[in-house]
């Protein structure tokens, strides 16, 4: 059970006016809740959500929930491969000359999603992984050089903000100290597949559907360890003045019930414990601007946060500067041999 918030975006971030940040995966929940409390201190944010229709009706709510009109912009931002990542951020750079903040939020494994994340998208690459991370590495490598250029603006304060998961931690595969991610072996679906197959196998029986839904839920472990370790090695490379931070939102109640409707007790456990959707986004907020961040850069650059903003303590495997560089190094190379076009 989470403590209560002792940050709350509301009352503790600056005016925000002139900024201009993207949020992707924001048409519902933490990222829909994150767009409006940034929106609210004054800053423009571009809505990034795959579907138009979709990501148009949640600036509607937005505006009907007090947001000014042409505050909160649309951006199609489909990021399920490298050449829809492009097109996606070569498309905002059509409408703004600067970025402030990067906020990615993911595929999160809600039950919807369980079966399609699972899938091979390209070269037997899960579509959880190809979204996940190879889509967000490319679509943040192809707005680099943007936000290096508004860091070099008297004032700027870049900031790029990574929403990962404590799955990462709590997945036995992601925790495993034979983990290698120098090829792509790791990013397919056999390797998904494989993980807690008796489950998995036996999903359709009644009995054993909450725990066959946990068990694919944990596949997003692996992907969240990439968010991870990309956003660390990133860190290492961007000027010492832009943050990198990955974070954990925390659990939300709401997501986690959906998943779990037919079973009254989970509900009613996660009712007591998980996070509303505005509280999972407080995280994200003070990552992506609050001002003890940029007083105090050191601390957080490169650095894992938990609700509300505390530093939060990673798993081994995440600290492993071998993996990390055999994931940047395997991204690369996959990204390079892709046809973007």
């Amino acid at each position: 059970m989470f403590k209560a918030p002792n940050f709350k975006p509301s009352v503790d971030l600056p005016d925000l006016s002139g900024k201009v940040i993207v949020v992707t995966g924001a048409n519902t929940g933490i990222g829909y809740t994150t767009v409006r409390n940034l929106a609210h201190k004054g800053a423009k944010v571009y809505l990034g959500s795959r579907s138009e229709q979709k990501g148009k009706l949640a600036i509607q709510q937005l505006e009907a929930e007090g947001i000014i009109a042409g505050q909160v912009v649309w951006l199609e931002c489909d990021i399920g491969t490298p050449a829809l990542a492009t097109a996606a951020a070569e498309r905002f750079q059509g409408l703004e000359d600067r970025l402030d903040v990067l906020t990615t939020n993911n595929i999160s494994p809600d039950k919807s999603t369980y079966d399609e994340a699972d899938k091979p998208a390209h070269d037997g690459i899960t579509q959880m992984m190809m979204t996940n991370h190879i889509g967000t590495f490319q679509f943040t490598q192809a707005l680099l050089p943007l936000l290096k250029k508004t860091s070099e603006l008297p004032g700027s304060d870049v900031r790029i903000i990574t929403v990962a998961s404590s799955s990462h931690i709590d997945v036995p595969r992601a925790r495993d100290p034979k983990l290698d991610f120098s090829t792509l072996d790791s990013f397919k679906e056999a390797y998904a597949r494989d993980m807690f197959s008796f489950m998995s196998r036996y999903s359709t029986m009644f009995f054993l559907r909450p725990l066959a839904s946990i068990t694919h839920s944990k596949t997003s472990g692996i992907s969240k360890l990439a968010n991870i370790l990309f956003s660390s090695a990133l860190q290492k490379r961007v000027p010492a003045n832009i943050i990198c931070i990955f974070l954990h939102a925390g659990t939300v109640k709401s997501t986690f019930a959906s998943d779990y409707r037919y079973y009254g007790i989970l509900n009613f456990l996660m009712g007591l414990v998980g996070l509303t959707a505005d509280q999972g986004s407080f995280t994200s907020c003070f990552a992506a601007a609050s001002t003890q961040v940029r007083k105090n850069a050191e601390k957080y650059q490169g650095k894992y946060l938990v609700p509300f903003g505390e530093l939060g303590e990673t798993s081994t495997n995440a600290k492993r500067v071998d993996l990390e560089e055999q994931l940047w190094t395997t991204t690369e190379k996959y990204i390079e041999g892709y046809n973007l076009d």
